[in-house]
C-alpha cells in the first residue's frame, strides 16, 4: 500500500491527500476480512428483546419510545407484555397500555397524534379499568373458556 506524503497543516486540521489504492484494503488479507467478520457481528442485533429475555431500551427499533415524557408508560406497556404469560399474550396489560395512550395523547407533536382535543380523550383509571375488563370478557378465548365453564357446570 502507497501513501501520498503530500499533506497540509491548517492550525489545528491536517489534511491528508490519498488515491483510492492507498485506502482500500486489499481483498485477499484475512485480517482485514476477519476485522470485517467480527464488525458485522458486533452490530448484528437481536432487536428490543434478546433471546434471553432481557429488553434494550436503546435499541433503534424503538425509535424514541423509550426515551422522553413517556417512557416510563412506555416501558412498564412494553415489559409487561414482554412478560406475559397470559392467553392472549398482554390481555392483563390493557391498563398500561391506556395509560401510554393516554399520556401520547398528551404529546401530539412528540408521538404524532392529530387530535387537538386532549381533554375529551383523557380517560381516568377507573374507565380505564373498565374497558379492560370489557375487552377482555370479549376476547374470543375469554367467551370460549366461559362456555366450557358452563358446560361443566350443567354436567
Amino acid at each position: 500500500m502507497s501513501t501520498s506524503n503530500r499533506t497540509n497543516n491548517y492550525e489545528q486540521h491536517k489534511i491528508i491527500f490519498a488515491d483510492r489504492n492507498s485506502i482500500t484494503p486489499n481483498e485477499n488479507d484475512l485480517y482485514i476480512k476477519q476485522l470485517w467478520i467480527d464488525i458485522y457481528n458486533e452490530n448484528l442485533n437481536e432487536g428490543a428483546v434478546q433471546s434471553n429475555g432481557t429488553i434494550l431500551w436503546d435499541c433503534p427499533c424503538l425509535g424514541t419510545q423509550a426515551i422522553g415524557p413517556c417512557s416510563s408508560q412506555f416501558r412498564a406497556a412494553f415489559s409487561c407484555y414482554q412478560n406475559s404469560n397470559k392467553e392472549p399474550k398482554g390481555s392483563e396489560c390493557m391498563i398500561e397500555f391506556m395509560k401510554m395512550q393516554n399520556c401520547f395523547i398528551q404529546y401530539p407533536k412528540l408521538y404524532n397524534n392529530n387530535n387537538n382535543n386532549n381533554h375529551s380523550n383523557k380517560i381516568n383509571e377507573k374507565e380505564i379499568e373498565i374497558k379492560s375488563n370489557m375487552t377482555q370478557m370479549n376476547h374470543p378465548e375469554a367467551r370460549r373458556q366461559r362456555m366450557n365453564e358452563a358446560r361443566k357446570t350443567k354436567e
